[in-house]
């Protein structure tokens, strides 16, 4: 990741660091404490914009075809499964965000696969280790978040560097990296019926 990297990610958690303050007894800050925060938050909006704005910058001179670009959004969809099938990886996703109810009454799925044909794993850390169960409700559950991604074009296809949250224990960030010569995209996935 070039751009939005864990600690951009980390930063841009507490550019709004003093909203938080109003919900914290008025006995713990003092009104210094809180205009000093506001301070803060500005400096921080302002570095996190600087760098949102030279990530638009780069990624319009990115030469990908308007269908790849206009379906790769996935902030805040969960991760059930990917894995390698042949030569390529595929990554099962469930969005949490752009299903509308519309949709949901048309039968339509939140279920979405990402094809990377001809795949090369470049980074994958450790930490990146999905679990998934069927919550209370039937849905599948995951312990992954899919929060930003780079998409670059390069000789032979697209690399795409993706970060993740990982919801453990301790909550941590995870970088997966993919080469590969073309993306595909397969929506209203019908999942199997868990066995009960």
């Amino acid at each position: 990741m070039r751009f939005y990297t864990k600690e951009w990610y980390e930063l841009m958690q507490h550019q709004h660091d003093a909203w938080y303050m109003k919900f914290i007894s008025e006995k713990e800050y003092t009104d210094s404490d809180y205009q000093l925060q506001q301070e803060e938050d500005k400096k921080t909006q302002k570095a996190v914009q600087k760098i949102v704005d030279a990530a638009d910058e780069e990624f319009s001179r990115q030469q990908i075809p308007e269908r790849i670009k206009s379906t790769f959004c996935f902030h805040d969809n969960d991760l059930l499964s990917f894995q390698k099938q042949g030569n390529t990886y595929e990554m099962l996703l469930q969005k949490e965000y752009g299903w509308s109810e519309e949709e949901q009454k048309e039968g339509i799925t939140p279920y979405i696969k990402i094809i990377f044909i001809e795949g090369v794993l470049l980074e994958q850390e450790a930490i990146l280790r999905l679990k998934t169960k069927i919550d209370e409700d039937g849905d599948l559950d995951t312990n992954c978040i899919y929060l930003y991604d780079e998409l670059y074009s390069v000789p032979g296809g697209y690399e795409v560097h993706m970060l993740f949250y990982i919801l453990e224990e301790q909550e941590r960030l995870a970088y997966l990296t993919i080469r590969c010569s073309d993306i595909h995209f397969e929506d209203n996935i019908t999942l199997p019926k868990a066995e009960t």
